[in-house]
């Protein structure tokens, strides 16, 4: 429910709430998608990859996103490399 509520307010624009609520919501227990989401709301890619550890390698989601960072910061063998670990997990 926090992790739906997190996203809802990022969406509605409401970045610093949905900050606020994801901090509070890490400090009792981090999950993949959380972590995903904070990583997303502060823009940083340390957070992607914690959400891929704990996640065991399974929630592609976050190797999505270090794929797209790493498209901005124009590193494309890290490109490769995440979006070929994201599409061994999801192969759509």
């Amino acid at each position: 429910m926090f992790e739906e509520s997190v996203e809802c307010l990022a969406v509605a624009g409401r970045i610093s709430k949905a900050k606020e609520i994801a901090e509070k919501f890490l400090k009792e227990k981090e999950t993949p998608r959380m972590l995903f989401l904070y990583g997303s709301l502060v823009e940083d890619p340390s957070y992607y990859e914690r959400s891929w550890k704990l996640s065991g390698e399974k929630y592609y989601y976050a190797m999505n996103a270090l794929a797209r960072f790493y498209i901005r910061e124009k590193k494309p063998e890290k490109v490769i490399e995440c979006f070929e670990k994201s599409l061994k997990i999801n192969t759509f």
